[in-house]
């Protein structure tokens, strides 16, 4: 190996190394001016050119802007407020129409005699600044002051390291995004929690009272009314408790992303035998709970809201006076799986999915005393605990409503 070939590749590895370490700084950081203050370090110094210019492509104005240079000494300077060139054969146009990823001058002012800060400058080479396809910005380097040629090997080197700079300023941008997404989510949800709020405390009041009047007037006048107004009274009454369920089930709903309760080891065998109770099964009906349901780690209201909606759910959609539901769990590789199984009316399929938006009960009858709300509770409380739920079932042929909480949350108690 000559000496001109052994400096070459000590120099190949120094700037591998430099590139390694830029781009464990590239991926520490979402500062811009630190990115690219770097940027700029690494090619006058390691790939060892005389002068670099940063240039961005902002795709919401369709513009580009200078960000940092070198200046005529080499020195660092902000190109923020740099008058961009308006020739459309300019790299920067050319790029932006996508007409190349890079651009090479043998004589740059000659060809562009109208940019006075690449007055006299011979080799210029311009890398278009690409990721996945999306158009980021580009670089233009030049040896103004030792008049060197910008060689193959020399582009090489930059090509490289324009590919950690391009990922480096993608991720950066995505990140952005995504912070700033999260916060409009963050904006909406507190904005949709705070109108649930005053959606309650102005309806409520109004809605008790009217509560109350119907009531009053039912109680003392019932002997006095005539039968057509005491049943459209009634109805009447029905309708007002039935809207103050649905306002219940709404603020509910809408609070769930908001209450961040506290997760407690508890034994689900337990808590279903709760939910049971507190629900007083009607005669005919009979519920059967699993001796061998699992203890997990949860938020106990949460869960219990779970299985309280889909027990009274299948009572309320038995569609007879006799029946029987399960309640089990089979444990798999990642999860609990656990079911709530009835043998009554059933759904058909089509509705398997739309059953859990709010307000929708698919095929099934208006009882009068749903809101609509149940099932797209048990949904989002299932998903924010990290699981799933589905149901399967055909008309005529019961239902099996499914539910998962991931394994790092459970512990098997035989016997609850």
């Amino acid at each position: 190996m000559s000496d001109q070939q052994a400096g070459r590749l000590e120099g190949r590895q120094a700037l591998n190394a430099a590139i390694a370490v830029c781009a464990q700084q590239f991926a520490e950081t979402r500062d811009l001016d630190v990115i690219l203050k770097n940027a700029v370090r690494i090619i006058r110094h390691e790939i060892g050119l005389d002068r670099a210019g940063i240039f961005l492509y902002d795709h919401e104005e369709k513009l580009w802007h200078g960000v940092f240079g070198t200046d005529a000494e080499g020195f660092l300077r902000d190109e923020h407020n740099l008058n961009m060139p308006r020739n459309p054969q300019h790299p920067i146009y050319r790029a932006e129409r996508g007409e190349g990823d890079e651009f090479f001058y043998d004589d740059f002012s000659a060809a562009f005699p109208e940019d006075p800060f690449m007055a006299h400058v011979k080799n210029c080479f311009f890398v278009v600044l690409r990721a996945h396809g999306h158009l980021l910005g580009g670089i233009s380097v030049d040896n103004l002051e030792s008049g060197c040629a910008v060689d193959e090997d020399t582009r090489e080197d930059l090509r490289r390291f324009s590919r950690y700079l391009a990922l480096a300023l993608e991720n950066r941008g995505l990140l952005n995004r995504l912070e700033s997404a999260n916060r409009r989510l963050e904006r909406a949800n507190k904005d949709l929690t705070e109108f649930a709020d005053v959606m309650a405390h102005d309806l409520t009041s109004p809605l008790q009272g009217v509560t109350l009047l119907l009531e009053v007037v039912l109680r003392q006048y019932r002997k006095d009314l005539p039968e057509d107004a005491r049943d459209k009274l009634q109805k009447a009454l029905e309708r007002v408790l039935r809207l103050g369920r649905l306002l219940q089930g709404i603020l509910r709903y809408s609070r769930m992303g908001k209450r961040e309760g506290e997760t407690v080891l508890l034994s689900t065998r337990q808590l279903v035998g709760e939910v049971v109770e507190f629900l007083e099964i009607p005669k005919g009906l009979s519920v059967t709970v699993a001796d061998d349901l699992p203890s997990v780690i949860y938020d106990q209201a949460q869960l219990h809201q779970v299985f309280q909606n889909l027990i009274s759910n299948a009572v309320k959609y038995m569609g007879r006076e006799e029946g029987h539901i399960d309640v089990f769990c089979e444990k798999r590789p990642a999860d609990w799986m656990f079911c709530v199984r009835d043998d009554g009316q059933g759904i058909s399929e089509r509705y398997h999915l739309e059953i859990f938006k709010m307000f929708n009960r698919g095929n099934r009858e208006d009882d009068g005393a749903s809101c609509g709300m149940g099932l797209a509770l048990v949904k989002k409380i299932v998903e924010r605990g990290g699981g799933e739920v589905w149901v399967e079932s055909k008309e005529g042929q019961g239902t099996s409503f499914y539910f998962t909480i991931p394994a790092p949350s459970i512990r098997r108690v035989s016997g609850g």
